[in-house]
């Protein structure tokens, strides 16, 4: 991370490109059709979770050698259980060039000092050469710290107005240190009523969480608020609400079968460019 960079200009409108995005869960059999079908369906990056059961960056390592051109993105690894020595370790393993590499850090199950963890976290991370490092935030004082002490921020569970809220936390912070800020976001996608099971199944897990649910009273929503269930005319116009206000919009995919044509079918319907055929 370069302290040295240009001063953001918070004037100028978002540029928005467009991940696809997948849980660390999915088979890597899976994975490598799916990273090939993003690569060649206009998205800008390819994403995984990571998960204390299934390593994030072992599913990139797959995805890394299938569509060896497109960007690659982790996040969040919790800071409880990854630091910097082991993220080399994986990034290695993984046989991933950092260069291609944005990672997503964050508190995990840290109860108090979560701020001083990510802050020397992301500091240590810098050394590591990769493309850069993000905070995976909810809170205004966690987002402010991505603009401050890395290179951006990775939100989660945002409408469009609360995405712009956080994103002009993040770059005030990043315009006081000097830096400009990164600003992605998830946004879970479902294009079936089968999937559309799931995602309620998701949202409503999250809205019990005590961190997620503060989130979510603090801006009046719901997790069905920040996510779309729909065809592709519908999955296109609630994307075009982040465009200019984030630069990177990440499609989480919720599929109604973990196969590659269930998550296929997410990939088309929110690709950047049409599928051939018929719309959906």
């Amino acid at each position: 991370m370069d302290s040295s960079r240009d001063i953001v200009d918070d004037s100028k409108e978002r540029r928005t490109t467009r991940g696809f995005g997948i849980s660390s869960l999915v088979s890597h059999d899976v994975v490598g059709g799916l990273a090939s079908a993003t690569e060649t369906s206009g998205y800008a990056m390819f994403w995984v979770n990571d998960l204390p059961q299934a390593s994030g960056l072992a599913s990139l390592g797959v995805a890394a050698k299938a569509a060896p051109h497109i960007e690659l993105g982790v996040g969040v690894l919790a800071v409880d259980r990854w630091n910097s020595d082991r993220l080399a370790e994986a990034i290695e393993q993984a046989e991933i060039d950092p260069r291609r590499l944005t990672v997503g850090i964050g508190a995990g199950q840290l109860s108090t000092g979560s701020l001083d963890a990510v802050r020397a976290v992301a500091a240590s991370l810098g050394e590591l050469g990769v493309r850069r490092v993000v905070v995976g935030s909810l809170g205004p004082k966690m987002t402010r710290l991505g603009g401050v002490d890395a290179d951006g921020v990775l939100l989660n569970w945002v409408t469009p107005s609360a995405a712009e809220r956080l994103a002009g936390t993040a770059v005030a912070g990043a315009v006081e240190a000097n830096r400009e800020a990164w600003v992605g976001a998830y946004t879970r996608v479902a294009s079936d009523a089968a999937a559309g099971d799931r995602l309620r199944a998701e949202c409503a897990a999250y809205e019990s969480y005590p961190a997620y649910a503060r989130h979510f009273a603090r801006f009046g929503m719901s997790g069905m608020d920040t996510s779309v269930l729909g065809g592709r005319p519908s999955i296109a116009r609630w994307l075009d609400g982040y465009d200019g206000v984030v630069d990177h919009m990440v499609v989480r995919a919720i599929a109604a079968a973990e196969t590659f044509d269930g998550y296929l079918d997410v990939l088309r319907a929110a690709a950047p460019i049409a599928p051939n055929g018929p719309g959906r």
